[in-house]
């Protein structure tokens, strides 16, 4: 055989050996296990506790982020609404104009449709020709 392996067997049976002499004297007294059971509990309610801690610090970043995100979603869409009347009132004055161009025309379909052709090419500028 290998040493190593002679090694780590001659330290598991150490080991065994301690570990069996522990089992035997934690037995021997039950309050002695009881101690023990107790510290364990002790210990891991503590980590709950530290877990807790840790979840509540994540979870008010979170709400933090939240908040932060609705307000920039407030402010964009108050933008947007603004952006949308300005042009919804570009439209509705190109509307009138056509309308007023094809009121005083003997074909008013044709004018109102000039009209508008006419606002359309000078948006577009003389590349889109």
């Amino acid at each position: 055989m290998p040493p190593i392996l002679l090694w780590m067997l001659a330290k598991g049976k150490a080991l065994g050996g301690v570990l069996t002499a522990l089992w035997r004297w934690l037995w021997a007294n039950p309050w002695r296990w009881s101690l023990i059971v107790v510290a364990a509990l002790c210990w891991r309610l503590w980590a709950i506790d530290a877990d807790r801690d840790s979840w509540r610090a994540k979870h008010g970043a979170l709400v933090a982020e939240g908040e932060r995100i609705d307000r920039q979603n407030k402010t964009a869409g108050a933008a947007g609404v603004a952006a949308a009347s300005i042009r919804k009132g570009e439209i509705n004055a190109g509307n009138e104009r056509a309308r007023t161009a094809a009121a005083g025309s003997d074909d008013p379909l044709a004018a109102g449709f000039d009209s508008l052709r006419a606002e359309g090419d000078r948006a577009a500028g003389p590349s889109a020709r």
